[in-house]
């Protein structure tokens, strides 16, 4: 379940909270109708703030000088800013906010919807999504001042898009809920061997609650419920209720259930129907509350026992969705499945080269202290990447020095660049430079609503240039925020196997791209990177992510570039770029 843009909740404070929470208030702000100077100073406070964060300045050193400098940081703002950096709120945000209904708020997540438009349909009455998908039904939107019958047919989809997102959660927030969940339940003894369930437990990208089973022994649901810290509801077994917008949901089953409910609460409702219908095959009966033959209730405390009392080999968790049907049994085995301890290689990272906010030994250090044997691959933003303060091929090859200096000091890391993909395929640095690197991710950054055939030769021609490595973020999509581009995707991926270039798996919850549909797809006919995209070094541990989808596409440790050792990978590289010549040189030699 998403939810509307909020001022940042807690410390710390810093230049990314700090221009979120400047542009909001300016959107806000013309929300409101407000005088257009006073929009414009709190957006020019943001691009200062931006303007210095580029600069390599440090939160810590502006907050100490009281920002004193910054141009269009006045006096007031000074304040606000001071008071934000202490408590995580920022005053003129909240101010605006409570102006609002907070439903309103929604509107701004819609693509095509501005501050300006926004406030044209809360003067005509509509301030909330639900009201807006009425207005575009009805013919209403149409009709208000700045819109049309093209711009309501355009909002159409997006507002649909907006709607199905407010009913799900990334599956970072609903593991996070999750262990929050547990670890309340342990702290007031009820903890009854808890367990993750839901969509989170089968690695969906998203997620309609955060789910738990745990077993009931000299507790009721009802003591429960009051040791926890939110208002709940009690339905049956089920207690449900709502954290920071986040719905929940705790399972408390008796111990004699307990392996039922486990694989219950954890499979999507096509796959309780054939679970159902399997049991019906043995003589017996399958709900939520468990297995029964007539009235009696079968003992499965463990999910091997319901396994066995339905006669099936145990499916996997996250193998239990449709795309799944009739392929699981010859996809590998749990156990053989990709783990997080297997990646070594962390090579889509960013630096305060560009906008992340470690340097590149800290990034090194902290990529060193994921396992035995790991490596940073550094991938700061290319030129074109103006907005995160992307390379100059002056200041990469600056870059490269100091990797090669960290290298000699001991440090495990390799030079890349995250290089953007221009409108017409090219990359944005020219073949000598890229050479010189030691590998190279190619992304979109711009350009978003090419036409599918345009957007499309785009990306294929980028995946066939020689010296590219990995295709970053394949489709682009934001989770919850904004759908991927319109592309043929089975086209791009059929020359990623033609050029063997690998196809990457975002791992950054907000992305999770590709999509584990896309990847198990094409198991077996492209090579894929589970990179993190980590700007800061706390970023590595979204790995996690990645690899759960690369759980759920059925991928092996052999299906992934970077649980090659740090000499292995490079060798990899090598031959990667030896056969492109070869395939090269081969077709010249037939076209003479």
């Amino acid at each position: 379940m998403s939810t509307p843009p909020q001022a940042p909740s807690a410390a710390p404070f810093g230049f990314k909270q700090a221009v979120r929470a400047l542009n909001l208030t300016a959107d806000l702000l013309e929300v409101l109708g407000a005088d257009s100077f006073r929009a414009q100073a709190y957006r020019g406070a943001a691009r200062s703030l931006e303007a210095q964060s580029a600069a390599q300045v440090s939160w810590e050193s502006l907050r100490e000088a009281h920002f004193q400098g910054v141009p269009k940081v006045g006096t007031a703002l000074v304040s606000a800013l001071q008071e934000a950096d202490q408590t995580g709120r920022f005053g003129p945000l909240q101010e605006a906010l409570a102006e609002l209904p907070p439903s309103l708020l929604e509107l701004l997540e819609v693509r095509g919807l501005g501050p300006k438009k926004v406030r044209a349909l809360w003067l005509a009455g509509i301030d909330s999504l639900e009201l807006l998908r009425q207005g575009l039904d009805s013919g209403a939107v149409a009709g208000i001042k700045g819109f049309g019958t093209k711009t309501a047919a355009t909002l159409q989809g997006a507002v649909a898009f907006a709607l199905s997102a407010k009913e799900r959660m990334r599956l970072s927030s609903a593991l996070d809920l999750s262990a929050q969940l547990i670890r309340l339940l342990h702290t007031a003894h009820l903890s009854f061997a808890p367990v993750l369930s839901g969509d989170a437990a089968r690695g969906l990208e998203t997620a309609g609650s955060a789910e738990v089973v745990l077993s009931l022994t000299a507790h009721t649901p009802a003591q429960v419920a009051a040791a926890l810290p939110w208002p709940v509801t009690t339905n049956g077994p089920t207690l449900r209720g709502e954290h920071e917008g986040l719905r929940f949901a705790l399972h408390a089953v008796a111990p004699e259930q307990r392996g039922a409910a486990e694989v219950w609460f954890a499979s999507p409702p096509h796959y309780r129907a054939q679970l159902q219908a399997q049991a019906e095959q043995v003589g017996l009966a399958l709900s939520e509350g468990g297995l029964v033959r007539g009235a009696e209730l079968l003992i499965t405390p463990t999910q091997s026992d319901f396994w066995a009392a339905l006669r099936q080999a145990e499916r996997p968790a996250e193998y239990r969705e449709a795309e799944h049907d009739g392929l699981w049994p010859a996809l590998p085995h749990a156990s053989e499945l990709i783990q997080v301890s297997d990646i070594l290689g962390f090579i889509h990272t960013h630096s305060t080269y560009s906008d992340g906010a470690a340097s590149l030994s800290d990034m090194a250090r902290a990529a060193a202290q994921q396992g035995q044997g790991c490596y940073l691959g550094i991938a700061d933003h290319s030129q074109a990447a103006h907005y995160a303060h992307g390379l100059t091929p002056e200041r990469l090859r600056t870059q490269l020095r100091e990797v090669a200096e960290l290298r000699r000091a001991g440090l495990n890391i390799l030079a890349g660049s995250e290089v953007d993909i221009l409108e017409d395929g090219r990359l944005d640095f020219d073949d000598d430079l890229l050479a010189d690197l030691d590998y190279v991710v190619a992304s979109v950054h711009s350009h978003f609503g090419l036409s599918q055939a345009a957007q499309t030769e785009r990306l294929v021609r980028a995946v066939s240039h020689p010296l590219i490595t990995v295709l970053g973020h394949p489709t682009g999509r934001l989770l919850l925020r904004r759908a991927g581009y319109d592309l043929d995707l089975n086209a791009v991926l059929h020359a990623c196997a033609a050029h063997a270039t690998a196809v990457e798996i975002n791992a950054n919850p907000q992305r999770l791209d590709l999509d584990w549909r896309w990847a198990l797809a094409w198991r077996g006919k492209v090579k894929f990177a589970i990179n993190t995209d980590a700007h800061t070094t706390g970023g590595l541990s979204d790995i996690r992510y990645g690899v759960l989808t690369a759980r759920k596409a059925g991928l092996t440790p052999s299906d992934i570039i970077n649980t090659l050792s740090q000499g292995e990978f490079l060798a990899f590289i090598a031959e990667q770029r030896q056969a492109r010549r070869s395939s090269s040189s081969r077709a010249s030699a037939g076209g003479l």
